[in-house]
This record gives C-alpha cells, sequence and structure tokens, in this order.
C-alpha cells in the first residue's frame, strides 16, 4: 500500500496477521534519499484527499480475545507529521468491513463493503456519522477512484466487467451517472486522468491461461462512453495500476511495465523492471517511480523515458521481515 501526498509517501508496513501493519510516512523531498520521518499508527488501507489522510485497521488483541475495526482520521496539512484527529469504532456497523477500498472527498470518506459503498460525514472528525448506505446489487467492487466529486466503481459482474460512475457531491444522496460493461471479461484495476478511464480486464482464455488487457475508455460523457484503445499485456496478476501523464505504470506480482500512451490510440510497451515477488503499490513524482516491494521495502526506480525503466535506489527498510509491505 502507497500514497503520495506532496512531498511525503505514506506507507503501509504489514506485519502480518489479518495484514494489519505500520503506516509510516517517509520524505521524498529528495527521492535519491528517501528517509522515514514518522511512524503514524496502525493500517489495514487507506486514503488521502487534500489535507486529510484516512486510514483504516483492524485490531487484534491476543490478550483478551478482542477484534475491533476502526478508521483512523488525521490532519495530514504537514504531510511529514500527520495528527490524528479521531479515531472511529466501525465494527459495530451492519456492513461487513474487510481490507475495504476507500475515497473521498471534501464532504466524505466513501467505504467499500463487498455490495455497498458506505459514506461517512467526514468534515467535523468529532461527530463521524454514517450517511445512508447505497447499495450495489450486481456484483462485489474490485476497485474504485474518485475524481472531481465522481466515484469510478469497477465490479466484475456475472463474468462481465462493469464500470458504474457515481454522483458523490452530495453523499446523502448518491446517484448513477453511467455505466460501462465489457462481456466475458473479468474487471481488477481501474485508474482515471482528465475523463479517460484506465481498465485492467482478464479473461480465461483457454485452460490455466489467463488473457490479461489494458483498456482505454473515453468517458468524458458518461452518457456516451468511447472505447479509445485496447493492448494485451504480458503481465501475471495486477496488482496496481497508475496514470501519470502520458506513461501507464502497471504493477503485477513480479514485475512494473511502463506504457507509453501518448499516441492514445496506439499504447505500447516501452519498459519494464522486475521488482520481486511481494510489490503491491505505485506512486509516481516527475520522472521518478515508487514501488513498495515486499522484498525491497521501498523501490525507486526512474522512467528515463527511453524505452526502459532503470533502478535508481532500492530503500531496505526492514530486512528483518520477509514480507515488509
Amino acid at each position: 500500500l502507497i500514497e503520495k501526498n506532496r512531498d511525503a509517501l505514506y506507507l503501509a508496513r504489514e506485519l502480518g496477521f489479518a495484514d494489519t501493519g505500520w503506516l509510516e510516512a517517509v520524505s521524498i523531498a529528495d527521492p535519491t534519499n528517501p528517509q522515514v520521518a514518522a511512524s503514524v499508527g496502525r493500517v489495514t488501507t487507506m486514503t488521502v484527499w487534500d489535507n486529510r489522510l484516512y486510514s483504516f485497521a483492524d485490531i487484534w488483541s491476543s490478550w483478551n480475545q478482542w477484534w475491533g475495526q476502526y478508521l483512523y482520521i488525521f490532519d495530514a496539512s504537514h504531510p511529514l507529521a500527520p495528527e490524528q484527529l479521531a479515531d472511529v469504532e466501525v465494527d459495530s456497523l451492519p456492513y461487513p468491513f474487510y481490507r475495504p477500498l476507500l475515497s473521498a472527498n471534501a464532504k466524505a470518506l466513501f467505504v467499500e463493503s463487498s455490495h455497498a459503498i458506505v459514506p461517512f460525514a467526514v468534515q467535523d472528525p468529532n461527530s463521524v456519522t454514517m450517511l445512508p448506505v447505497y447499495e450495489i446489487k450486481e456484483a462485489a467492487v474490485e476497485d474504485m477512484v474518485m475524481r472531481d466529486d465522481v466515484l469510478y466503481v469497477l465490479e466484475s459482474s456475472k463474468g462481465n466487467a462493469l464500470l458504474i460512475l457515481l454522483d458523490v457531491s452530495d453523499p446523502a444522496q448518491i446517484r448513477e451517472l453511467g455505466r460501462y460493461e465489457i462481456k466475458n471479461h473479468k474487471a481488477t484495476r481501474l485508474d482515471v486522468q482528465e475523463g479517460l478511464v484506465y481498465l485492467i480486464t482478464e479473461m480465461l482464455c483457454c485452460v490455466d491461461t489467463v488473457q490479461r488487457e489494458l483498456r482505454i475508455i473515453d468517458l468524458s460523457d458518461p452518457g456516451q462512453p468511447i472505447a479509445v484503445a485496447q493492448m494485451d499485456l504480458p503481465s501475471a496478476g495486477v496488482h496496481d495500476l497508475h496514470v501519470a501523464g502520458d506513461f501507464i505504470y502497471v504493477l503485477d506480482e513480479q514485475r512494473i511495465w511502463v506504457v507509453d500512451a501518448s499516441t492514445l490510440s496506439n499504447p505500447r510497451i516501452v519498459g519494464t523492471y522486475r521488482t520481486g515477488e511481494g510489490a503491491r503499490g505505485v506512486e509516481t513524482e516527475d520522472s521518478f517511480v515508487f514501488v513498495a516491494s515486499g522484498v525491497g521495502g521501498l523501490l525507486v526506480l526512474r522512467n528515463e523515458f527511453a524505452g526502459s525503466v532503470s533502478l535508481y535506489l532500492p530503500l531496505v527498510m526492514n530486512k528483518k521481515v520477509s514480507r515488509t509491505w
């Protein structure tokens, strides 16, 4: 897990049980010399919006055999020193949360709960309340991204990939703007940039063989989606997808793939780097690529824009932990 906030990276260091670990703030003011600035707290999943950092954690106490789920809210106006504003116990809610996807806007935090989007009013951290839930009847959510008060929700429904656009400008009255379906494919990852939606889809084409594709869809008019391009990916199971400018970064189980989409109708792979097992998330800043990796902790790569991605600097956060992130 990795999120970027100005000159800081937030990294989730997994400790093992329930995939709950420690959230750490790492300075990337000098990308060639990243430094751990602070250990923030427990985390299972997280998201950043403006000057707010939201994290979700499953807490297990072996002492009294007690299990709890908490939402933590931080003031991240000083990115390298987040200040906790509130912690909210949510395990008593009627919706189950397990490594939930999180997205936020100015008014609310949106938490994925299998077949539902659960909004929380978080403007006042001392009075966090759950708003009316938006039920998703088709299938479980695979990924979701917030852009300009539109929540893009990716699902796999009855053997098809389904993308639903939700207007969340009023979190108490979420409404659907449009949807896009891809037949006979499973959806896995999603990113959005300037009205263009980037999807990773999978299709079982024969016994034990999965065909993965990158698709680019123009959804600037939600009522009239336009397929722009698609290309085959030689990757294994995709863990993260990140779009920055003309480049698309696809992170799979062992590699990061760099796709040049400067010509939208003809995206092409221009580079790859073997990250090793355990890579889970990718972020970028200018020409630097940051990979949260189970083998090296944090890998800092440089995209040289010349057909390859070369290792710039590995930062090993903890050599004693075999599964760091």
